[in-house]
């Protein structure tokens, strides 16, 4: 292999895992509203906090961009982009399908004890923080569980499409919760679920899990809206 390509070669694998980690913070920053909508972020000083060059951050961007979160403009920078109530009500409406398979595909296997033990102990730290009336612990268990039960599918196509968009909606789904009180029934129901894909019940454990999402989705929606809010 001739030099200056055996020299392009090494320096995109070394590019290859400082990008992730780029992508990973921006995420993180964006998710966790650290970085909040509207925001414009600078990549010079990204890549100065993670020790990095401009070009791994830059590539990050990109990738942030074609998932969604970000907007890039010539000569304007980048932007955080916000979530509107139509944006959180199609991205509700897909992982409400997703997540309805991959209930059916998982109560069809027969998962064990063992793989359904964090759907069990998220499930037992949302009732605790019910209990204490703790948002952020509830919310933190909330997610586990609903990405539990993707991966729980078993099927790796719909697991990552699904981890994705939970994801693209998490940040607004922190900020929609604080609109409402805790929701009880949606325990009851994560409970009910587990015991159903134990039991092998697929078509009512599809159903259960449908409902209660369809169910969840409306409540926020009417809560953001309640509150005048059009964008998360």
């Amino acid at each position: 292999m001739p030099r200056k390509a055996q020299t392009t070669k090494k320096r995109g694998e070394r590019s290859a895992p400082m990008c992730a980690r780029a992508y990973q913070f921006i995420k993180q920053q964006i998710i966790t509203n650290e970085l909040p909508l509207g925001a414009h972020i600078s990549d010079r000083e990204i890549a100065e906090r993670l020790g990095v060059s401009r070009t791994p951050v830059r590539e990050a961007i990109l990738l942030l961009q074609r998932e969604g979160f970000v907007e890039v403009t010539p000569r304007r920078g980048t932007r955080i982009l916000p979530l509107s109530l139509d944006d959180m009500g199609e991205v509700y409406d897909i992982l409400t399908a997703l997540e309805t398979l991959a209930v059916g595909l998982a109560a069809a296997r027969g998962p064990s004890a063992r793989e359904l033990r964090p759907l069990s102990e998220a499930v037992r730290t949302m009732e605790a923080a019910l209990r204490a009336d703790d948002l952020i612990t509830w919310i933190t268990a909330d997610e586990r569980f609903h990405r539990a039960l993707l991966e729980l599918s078993g099927n790796r196509r719909l697991t990552q499409i699904g981890l994705n968009y939970r994801d693209q909606v998490q940040r607004a789904h922190v900020v929609a919760q604080r609109l409402r009180p805790l929701p009880a029934q949606s325990v009851k129901a994560h409970a009910r679920l587990i015991a159903l894909i134990r039991r092998g019940e697929v078509k009512k454990a599809r159903q259960n899990h449908h409902e209660q999402r369809v169910r969840a989705g409306a409540e926020i929606v009417a809560a953001v809206t309640r509150f005048g809010l059009k964008n998360l």
